[in-house]
């Protein structure tokens, strides 16, 4: 993704949202940082691109924020919306390096990996929040706190169950199934 105008866009399905459980993963290789232009990256989406009323309706989110040094996997259901975050993320994140993101929510809690090792934690509870927008990879919301991803993503995944710690170093060296 050169960070201008590549993304990838994945119509709605019913398998993408409604789900009691989650995990999102996948190798990503940052060529710059994001607050370096005060705009975020958005890694992975599934949420409405145009706000109309003030907000925005979203199912789940992998970003990075605009303002402070933080890499945050968002997950929102029936009963609220909440991220697990990890401030000073670019310490663990090498720039020209492949590191593996993993979210996973298991009904109860949200939890970001990166590398295999638990790096934030959140408590929720609920369904996933189903919506009619299509999942993005590398996209932005087109508002100026955004912008498309500059780097490279490899082996997304995404699973309606929530990956145990042990699953999730073992894919440090596997293949996801």
């Amino acid at each position: 993704f050169d960070g201008d105008d590549d993304y990838v866009e994945i119509s709605d399905s019913d398998e993408l949202a409604g789900m009691n459980q989650l995990t999102i993963q996948f190798w990503v290789q940052l060529d710059e940082y994001s607050l370096d232009y005060q705009q975020g990256y958005l890694f992975i989406d599934k949420s409405e691109h145009e706000q109309t009323d003030g907000g925005l309706e979203q199912s789940y989110m992998f970003y990075t924020h605009h303002d402070v040094d933080a890499l945050t996997f968002y997950v929102q259901t029936e009963s609220g919306a909440k991220g697990a975050d990890l401030f000073g993320y670019s310490q663990y994140v090498n720039l020209g390096q492949w590191h593996l993101f993993t979210g996973v929510y298991d009904g109860q809690n949200i939890q970001l990996y990166i590398d295999g090792s638990l790096m934030g934690e959140a408590t929720l509870t609920g369904t996933v929040e189903q919506t009619d927008y299509p999942l993005h990879f590398a996209n932005s919301l087109n508002t100026p706190n955004t912008k498309n991803f500059n780097g490279n993503m490899n082996e997304v995944s995404i699973w309606d169950i929530a990956l145990e710690s042990n699953q999730i170093q073992s894919y440090m060296t596997i293949s996801p199934t």
